[in-house]
């Protein structure tokens, strides 16, 4: 952990100027906090363009003597080569990036690259249809856009939720004193679009690795249904949701779905709360037991775009 937090830190405790550092730095960090403490744009570059920290804030190279190219490239450029990251929406790369050193953790901080991701993912329905964003960002979050993008609720788009449940089924036995039970486990998944559509698919043959493949808006299967969604809270809807078979259908299906976080990662969890069929016609409702259901974990699936301009 030293090591990562400082290359030469083997040189640094040796010559013993680490005592002179440790003096230094919180002062100039406590004075650089308080000149702009709303706006970590203002911080991070404040960090770069301060001398007596910028100094200690550089990246080292991988084998000790070698040049650092990058070094020499200008904060302002560097920034710009980053937000190309942004423009695809792509802030696991960009975290990946700020956890190689300190100085490219500041530079990942800076609220323009996170601002565009922002503003590509939270949109309706993943707002309320009159919110803005820039307006919850600025009261709710301080205007710090990447906190956003980590404590604000949103359905994620780059991968599918996936639930494992279980139930079991009586079977059949020659033998009166014998009885058979059979444990029957099948897969639903949610696969939700930008536009406010959502694929749900109830399966129980199927390997979860090619499922994922086939979950496209142009899917024709049985057990396949298509709906729509929105946000509200921290809470998914999921309404009109009809059997994607052709025929015309009686009834469709509503769901309601609470959104979580753990163990690791970010809104990563789906606990259905509600679980409903509407008569199309009639417009009654009947709720349905959940005593099977389990929750819906999110799965990752490079092939899927992170949003869509």
């Amino acid at each position: 952990m030293a090591f990562r937090l400082d290359s030469n830190v083997d040189r640094v405790f040796s010559s013993g100027d680490y005592l002179l550092s440790l003096r230094k730095a919180p002062q100039a960090t406590t004075e650089l906090v308080a000149s702009a403490p709303h706006n970590p744009a203002s911080i991070a570059r404040g960090v770069l363009t301060t001398s007596s920290i910028s100094e200690s804030i550089s990246f080292a190279p991988l084998v000790e003597n070698l040049p650092v190219p990058i070094q020499h490239l200008p904060t302002e450029l560097l920034v710009y080569i980053l937000r190309f990251f942004s423009l695809t929406c792509n802030y696991t790369a960009l975290e990946r990036f700020g956890a190689v050193c300190k100085k490219a953790r500041v530079l990942t901080m800076d609220n323009s690259l996170w601002r565009d991701i922002v503003r590509l993912l939270y949109q309706p329905p993943q707002i309320p249809k009159h919110a803005i964003i820039a307006e919850i960002v600025n009261s709710s979050y301080g205007n710090d856009y990447r906190r956003t993008l980590i404590l604000h609720p949103r359905v994620r788009f780059d991968g599918v939720y996936i639930a494992v449940c279980h139930c079991m089924r009586p079977g059949f036995s020659d033998n009166a004193w014998v009885n058979v039970s059979h444990l029957v486990t099948y897969h639903r998944y949610l696969r939700f679009f930008q536009d406010g559509s959502v694929l749900s698919l109830l399966a129980n043959e199927d390997n979860p690795s090619d499922v994922v493949q086939q979950l496209k808006t142009s899917i024709v299967r049985s057990g396949l249904c298509t709906g729509r969604w929105h946000v509200i809270g921290s809470e998914v809807f999921i309404h009109d949701l009809f059997d994607s078979g052709g025929n015309v259908a009686k009834y469709a299906f509503e769901m309601s779905l609470a959104l979580r976080s753990k163990p690791l990662g970010r809104w990563n969890k789906l606990e259905m709360t509600q679980y409903q069929t509407k008569r199309v016609d009639t417009g009654e409702i009947d709720v349905l037991p959940l005593k099977n259901e389990r929750p819906f974990w999110f799965s990752k699936v490079r092939s899927y775009h992170y949003c869509h301009h």
